[in-house]
């Protein structure tokens, strides 16, 4: 399992070494014409998430497609949290662009986190009551700017793969 998690760390760190100056590129494009929603950086991540499950030889299956709200519908989508590869899956099969609900310390992590702040993902501090104010007013607002919502009502990863119990800030956001 060790020897598993290593590969795909490393793999994704190639990856997203070797696509930083799209990153960049769609960035400067965001921000110059399309600020609130960085729809660029979106098709970046959906890239990288693709290119990288490709290499690492995954496979995913989408269900249920014919479910899913209107293309231009901003919603909440809310999915257990259940393994690393869930962000992969969702970046990058998911067919519709949205912003992720993160805690802090993902978004310090050099070049992944960087991206994601340059996509206007939301940041939250779990243990900081204010912090999670600021979250549900960014929310709401990234919504209202067009752009879907993940967040994970369990509030972290699986350890052992079961659904956790989930916190009540994603249904208060509904």
């Amino acid at each position: 399992r060790k020897v598993f998690g290593i590969t795909f760390a490393l793999l994704t760190a190639l990856v997203v070494t070797g696509i930083y100056p799209l990153v960049i590129s769609a960035t400067i494009y965001s921000k110059l014409f399309d600020n609130e929603r960085r729809r660029a950086n979106d098709y970046v991540v959906q890239w990288w998430a693709r290119t990288t499950l490709t290499l690492f030889g995954a496979k995913v299956a989408l269900e249920g497609q014919e479910n899913l709200p209107p293309p231009g519908e901003a919603v909440m989508y809310v999915p257990n949290h259940c393994s690393f590869l869930d962000i992969f899956s969702l970046s990058g099969f998911l067919p519709r662009r949205f912003k992720y609900i993160s805690k802090i310390e993902i978004l310090r992590i050099p070049l992944i986190g960087w991206a994601m702040g340059f996509a206007k993902h939301i940041a939250i501090s779990r243990m900081d009551r204010a912090s999670q104010l600021k979250t549900l007013k960014d929310a709401i607002e990234t919504l209202k700017d067009g752009n879907s919502l993940v967040t994970f009502p369990e509030g972290t990863r699986s350890k052992d793969g079961r659904v956790a119990e989930f916190k009540k800030g994603p249904f208060t956001m509904a």
